[in-house]
């Protein structure tokens, strides 16, 4: 694979549609998009092309004005994070509260509260009819833990209420990237970072009554996304301050309870760390690499610093698409877009986001550009050639 840094870069295996500025999609149903702008949830049918307002958020008046700028949305994380869907119910984070809402009848309510200094989880996982676990949506605790203080895992299971199931003590790790099903082991993946002991895979079973760490911790194993197959798992890392990859490994043996990580997993050079992705089905998938800031000890430093993270090979935010098979994986740069000019610790990270994907029918991928250029806040649907 041949890395392209250039300043802007779309493949030719894909047309381009770029949407108005400031919708964020949440979600692509089979003939619209589900949207959230300035505090409130929209339309838009792929169609009639026509925008329609469906939902207000309850958040507060404050939030609901600095909305209206792009850069204070950028300043103040004021877009949502972790969006999933739990029986017609759209669940996501936003400025430390969990909202749910019900298109059906147009309401909004506010889920839950997180915990202190926590915005939003970077994922939320939609867990059904996988073995030994009821059906619900979980999240793991996701905010600045350099100390390691204790770590907890919430799930709601289909018509209750939210329970902490599962708590990291004190020391383990800093916080939760994600949590992913897997169907093919009857496991649920917990990825955690973000130091080396911290950087790890665990196996869930039974309802978190067993969780145990299936590698060693390092940097290799920071990872937010997992795709898991018959035959093994394929992972990119979200290293900032190393060389980062997508690792393709391979099971050892038959039997999933006595597989070990394979030191020698082939690897992909990519571009920089990896936050975001969609999983398409279980041969395709899209990821994109972020440019952000050197860390600094320093606050302000950090927050004013336009030098990257050592990890980072260009200030270009990078979508690969991988697909695999049982004999190989291809990864291929399929849009390369230059983080703008200002400051990636004050005014967000550059970074491409991917919508939930709930049609089978896109032929493509739907991306969400933050804090790059010409694209910052815009909407831009990649149709995938014939």
């Amino acid at each position: 694979m041949v890395l392209q840094f250039m300043t802007t870069h779309f493949s030719p295996s894909y047309r381009i549609d770029v949407y108005p500025k400031g919708f964020k999609p949440l979600l692509i149903a089979e003939k619209g998009v589900v949207l959230y702008k300035g505090g409130n949830i929209y339309y838009y049918s792929l169609q009639k092309k026509k925008y329609k307002f469906l939902i207000r958020i309850p958040i507060s008046l404050k939030w609901r004005l600095f909305s209206k700028s792009r850069i204070l949305t950028r300043i103040f994380r004021l877009e949502p994070r972790g969006v999933v869907v739990a029986n017609k119910i759209i669940y996501f984070g936003l400025k430390g509260k969990l909202f749910s809402l019900n298109l059906s009848d147009r309401k909004s309510v506010i889920s839950k509260s997180f915990r202190k200094n926590m915005n939003s989880p970077l994922y939320l996982t939609r867990i059904k009819n996988l073995h030994g676990f009821s059906d619900g949506i979980a999240y793991g605790e996701y905010f600045s833990n350099p100390h390691k203080k204790s770590v907890n895992i919430y799930y709601k299971p289909d018509g209750c209420s939210w329970q902490i199931v599962y708590t990291f003590p004190q020391g383990v790790i800093n916080h939760v990237h994600n949590m992913i099903p897997d169907y093919n082991n009857n496991t649920l993946w917990v990825l955690t970072g973000d130091d080396d002991s911290s950087s790890r895979f665990w196996k869930a079973k039974n309802h978190f009554q067993f969780m145990k760490p299936y590698n060693k911790g390092y940097q290799k194993f920071r990872s937010c996304v997992i795709l898991s197959y018959k035959q093994g798992l394929v992972w990119p890392t979200d290293s900032p301050e190393q060389r980062n990859y997508v690792y393709w490994m391979k099971y050892m043996q038959e039997d999933f309870e006595n597989k070990n990580i394979i030191t020698s997993a082939e690897r992909y050079p990519i571009n920089g760390p990896v936050v975001n992705a969609v999983v398409l089905n279980e041969k395709k998938a899209f990821v994109s690499t972020t440019v952000e800031p050197k860390f600094s000890k320093y606050k302000l430093k950090y927050l004013l610093s336009k030098k990257t993270a050592d990890g980072i090979i260009s200030p270009n935010c990078i979508v690969y698409k991988i697909q695999l098979n049982y004999n190989n994986i291809r990864v291929d740069n399929i849009v390369s877009l230059k983080k703008d000019i200002l400051p990636g610790g004050l005014f967000s990270f550059g970074n491409i986001d991917f919508p939930v994907m709930l049609s089978d029918n896109i032929n493509g991928v739907f991306i969400y550009v933050n804090s790059c250029s010409p694209y910052d806040g815009r909407m831009i649907y990649l149709h995938e050639k014939e």
